[in-house]
């Protein structure tokens, strides 16, 4: 029996493994249709779009949900900014090439702070995203949508990208470009 909203990823992996991801993938959806209006932890999510065959690879299928600033080739990516409506990649960032080759499944795009400019995820064009724990507060960081996601249980796990450590690397590489 899996417990739900505790999972782990490890616990995850093995049950794909033995059973294959559908499972999985029934229970979070039922718990998104059940909480997701109260968190807004999700830009996109489309049941009908999860690819829920068992896979080869590390992940066996494990649903991941991904930040909405990281391509996904043939999901809308919108960097939470009604500008970016109706974009989608035609490619997947590298990460995303990585997660599929390991097996795992695109479950949903989560919800972001616009472009990923704030600290809090409030300034979402698709509105702010709620703390799972205390709707009355947010979950804080650019990626609010991920974190609320994985803490409410509507995800095992969720990909995000933290810019400012991003913008450092590209800083460091530049300056060391330069000399």
């Amino acid at each position: 029996m899996l417990d739900f909203p505790s999972l782990t990823l490890k616990d995850a992996i093995a049950a794909c493994r033995e059973a294959g991801p559908s499972k999985i993938i029934e229970t979070l959806t039922k718990r998104v249709y059940t909480v997701g209006g109260k968190t807004n932890a999700y830009i996109h999510f489309n049941p009908e779009r999860i690819e829920s065959s068992h896979r080869a690879g590390m992940l066996h299928g494990v649903p991941i949900s991904i930040k909405d600033n990281i391509c996904t080739k043939g999901w809308e990516t919108t960097c939470a900014s009604k500008i970016l409506v109706g974009h989608v990649p035609p490619y997947d960032a590298t990460v995303i090439e990585k997660l599929r080759e390991g097996g795992a499944t695109i479950f949903a795009k989560c919800n972001m702070d616009e472009f990923a400019f704030g600290s809090s995820s409030e300034t979402s064009a698709f509105g702010p995203v709620r703390n799972p724990w205390d709707l009355a507060r947010v979950p804080g960081g650019s990626s609010g949508g991920s974190a609320a996601a994985v803490a409410s249980g509507e995800a095992i796990a969720a990909l995000f990208v933290f810019v400012a450590l991003v913008a450092l690397v590209v800083l460091v590489v530049f300056v060391l470009c330069i000399h």
